[in-house]
């Protein structure tokens, strides 16, 4: 993963993006470090807009592939996840969709899956924002950043207002000439409208979606030894022997966590570095090699999941 600035402070609007390859995308997410698998096969379509504000940054967009997501979020800002009509998501070992607001601290990794025909807008706000409302409403836990990542049920129609206020900002920003004062007010309609959210915060709540962290903690336990074995190609029971548990709740657990099953991740995660080593600009490799460097021994079926996957052959990436 390659860092990127963020963008809390600029004013430039961004056009909508179109992406088809991973690396671009994690680019296009404000002020976060992602690491993006894709976890089934077929052609990619992320569309993406970004612009920023007075220190806000909002990202809208949507993918029509499952995807694995994991990395860093802004350090500075805390960020908050709206989702659109249809959209599932677990992340962090939470349950999220169209009826809740994912609430992270700064710095914060997000760890989890999304399913496809997934639709998000992602506010990152400044601290001064949340640090308002907490004193407005006498809810300190908002700032209580050891708990890291809550799931929020706000009322409704509050909700509804601020994805409508983000939509109504975001239109603004699309349009041609400026929009200067506009901005302003849209931007405030927004603050208003997630403080109206924020001020219904209730720890208890934030208890209950903990429930599932234990089985969220097994598989980040797994997926860490997946990753440092690197290139080998690990049966499940050698993870499960490794982290003393049963292969069933192991399974369990992972699926739910990371929307695939230990196996299948540590394939999809072989095959995404493959593509990597063989997208090297000037890479002096051969496809063979890459393959074998990386557990896969039947070169043929290789080639099958790859295609599969990426739309492409593996020489294919690499001539290219």
């Amino acid at each position: 993963m390659q860092e990127q600035p963020a963008n809390g402070g600029g004013e430039e609007a961004l056009e909508p993006g179109l992406f088809q390859d991973l690396d671009a995308l994690n680019h296009a997410i404000s002020g976060s470090r992602l690491e993006l698998i894709q976890l089934e096969p077929g052609d990619l379509e992320v569309h993406v807009c970004s612009f920023h504000i007075d220190g806000l940054s909002v990202d809208r967009g949507n993918a029509n592939r499952k995807l694995r997501v994991r990395g860093e979020l802004d350090a500075q800002r805390y960020s908050l996840g709206i989702f659109h009509p249809g959209a599932h998501a677990r992340f962090n070992g939470i349950v999220v969709d169209s009826s809740t607001l994912l609430f992270m601290a700064p710095g914060l990794e997000l760890d989890g899956h999304l399913r496809e025909a997934y639709g998000w807008t992602s506010l990152i706000v400044p601290p001064a924002w949340v640090e308002a409302v907490a004193l407005a409403t006498g809810v300190p836990g908002l700032l209580d950043s050891r708990t890291g990542c809550r799931k929020l049920l706000p009322d409704a129609r509050k909700l509804k207002d601020l994805f409508l206020a983000t939509e109504a900002l975001a239109a603004c920003r699309l349009q041609s000439g400026p929009c200067d004062k506009r901005d302003k007010q849209l931007s405030l309609g927004v603050r208003n409208a997630l403080g109206a959210v924020l001020s219904e915060f209730d720890r208890s709540a934030s208890k209950m979606a903990s429930c599932t962290l234990s089985q969220y903690r097994t598989a980040q336990r797994a997926e860490r030894y997946i990753r440092e074995r690197g290139a080998e190609n690990i049966s499940v029971d050698e993870i499960c022997t490794e982290l003393l548990v049963s292969r069933r709740h192991l399974e369990y657990a992972f699926r739910h966590s990371f929307g695939t099953s230990p196996s299948r991740y540590s394939r999809l995660l072989r095959l995404h570095h493959v593509r990597h080593r063989l997208r090297r600009p000037g890479a002096a490799t051969s496809v063979t090699a890459e393959a074998l460097n990386h557990g896969f021994t039947h070169l043929g079926r290789f080639s099958l999941q790859y295609r599969a996957l990426f739309g492409e052959s593996p020489s294919s990436t690499l001539n290219r």
